[in-house]
């Protein structure tokens, strides 16, 4: 969904498998927003994302769950994004990425397991990200499970558990997180 909402959007309880051929496009399983557009809530909750799937060759980035509207607040809980081997060579691939200006958000009681870059090149991946310069309120990261992301041995590309804003105005909780390989 792309466009200024004024109402609230969720998205729940969505069993995705996709597969893509060896291009360069990006795979999105959610993907909520665009650049400084803007809606009232968002919550995406108890989809599951599993074995996802790229051709030998690709290059594109996957997104597990992509959500970039500026919102009044935002939930992005007990998802579960599980199997999925990306046999792409892309620089960065995310499980969930957020790139929103949202005052209040949760992203809480996530199951990230057993994800992989098999390409032998220099992808990343990353568990939770979000980095906005100018995000303010307040974010709470809290309960997920990270286990078993990987790139492969002897690749220069690193693996990411949580990321969040190197924003001074605002206010983070990280806790009880469980991150483990």
């Amino acid at each position: 969904n792309t466009g200024n909402i004024t109402n609230s959007l969720s998205i729940t309880h969505n069993d995705i498998s996709l597969g893509q051929g060896a291009i360069s496009q990006t795979l999105f399983a959610i993907r909520t927003g665009s650049a400084n557009y803007v809606a009232g809530s968002i919550s995406i909750t108890n989809n599951t994302i599993h074995d996802c799937t790229f051709d030998a060759g690709a290059s594109g980035q996957f997104y597990g769950i992509y959500q970039e509207f500026d919102c009044a607040s935002s939930n992005i809980d007990d998802n579960i994004i599980t199997d999925n081997a990306l046999n792409t060579g892309a620089a960065n691939s995310y499980l969930i990425y957020d790139n929103g200006v949202t005052p209040t958000m949760s992203v809480s009681g996530n199951q990230l397991t057993n994800n992989s870059i098999s390409a032998a090149l220099a992808g990343n991946i990353n568990g939770y990200y979000y980095v906005n310069i100018s995000a303010t309120g307040n974010i709470t990261v809290a309960d997920n499970v990270i286990d078993n992301l990987s790139v492969p041995s002897g690749s220069t590309g690193y693996v990411v558990g949580i990321r969040v804003s190197n924003s001074t105005s605002q206010t983070k909780t990280i806790s009880g997180n469980s991150i483990s390989n």
